[in-house]
């Protein structure tokens, strides 16, 4: 797989960062609120790969820090931290126990983004991230929706809908043969065979991702002693999408509406707040 988080961050990729609308509006929301300002701030990136968001946060004067599993994709970023700011360990790798190697009650911010579907232990997660963050701490996390209709990974229609059994395997291998293959990141298996490539994607589907329910991600974070809810997934894209009939979002059943089908069948936009710590 050509994957870029292996190449070493350079500057010039920091250039092409940019925060999504729900990132930039819960960060605008704690400066108001916290009467803080950039250089007061501390933001988590969980799951950072090299650290690009890192990077372009602290190029805004935010004192950001990351952590990821993949080593690799962390030694990847670790060069440019060095060289910009002395300091390599402004990210880190998580250890197997899911700790991060930050001290308690530090981080004002916590952010991520596709990294959820991707967590087999999710509680361990939340539970260092509220360990991690300050009490009044804003969390916010953007993933696929678990009945999202296309499985955005393989840019196969459905196929995470069915049981993690030989009937996904033959329908990915069925999507296949119609000429249906991910749009970008399984470079590598172009020249690959059928049957190779067809189980190395219900591999991946059945050890790398793991999707769950609003309600079930709710219940954690309440668990590790935050609030948390879903927020409209609205966007000027959706905008561009809906038209005229975008204006009746600003209806708030049809808002209430939308944001939930949005929230269960394309992506979830979850916000909480860290209850716990002093």
């Amino acid at each position: 797989m050509d994957d870029k988080r292996l190449r070493e961050l350079k500057k010039e990729d920091v250039y092409n960062v940019e925060l999504n609308n729900h990132e930039k509006r819960v960060i605008s929301k704690y400066k108001k609120e916290k009467e803080l300002e950039n250089g007061n701030i501390r933001i988590m990136d969980w799951g950072c790969a090299r650290g690009d968001k890192v990077a372009y946060l602290r190029s805004k004067g935010y004192k950001a820090h990351g952590v990821d599993i993949n080593k690799k994709y962390v030694e990847s970023g670790k060069k440019y931290f060095e060289r910009e700011y002395k300091n390599k360990n402004i990210i880190k790798e998580i250890s197997k126990d899911n700790k991060s190697g930050f001290e308690e009650g530090l981080f004002d911010i916590v952010l991520s983004t596709n990294v959820f579907e991707h967590v087999e232990n999710l509680e361990g997660v939340v539970e260092e991230s509220s360990r991690i963050s300050k009490r009044g701490s804003f969390h916010f996390h953007f993933f696929p929706a678990k009945y999202h209709l296309v499985e955005s990974h393989l840019d196969m229609p459905l196929v995470h809908w069915l049981p993690k059994r030989e009937i996904r395997k033959k329908v990915i291998k069925a999507y296949l043969r119609l000429g249906v293959k991910p749009k970008e990141g399984w470079e590598d298996m172009r020249k690959s065979g059928l049957e190779e490539t067809a189980q190395v994607l219900y591999d991946y589907t059945v050890n790398s991702v793991y999707y769950r329910s609003n309600k079930e991600v709710r219940s954690i974070f309440e668990s590790c002693g935050m609030s948390a809810k879903t927020i409209s997934a609205g966007s000027p894209k959706l905008k561009k999408i809906m038209g005229p009939l975008y204006y009746f979002t600003k209806i708030k059943p049809f808002y209430v509406l939308l944001g939930r089908l949005i929230s269960t069948f394309r992506s979830t936009a979850l916000f909480a707040k860290n209850k716990k710590r002093k």
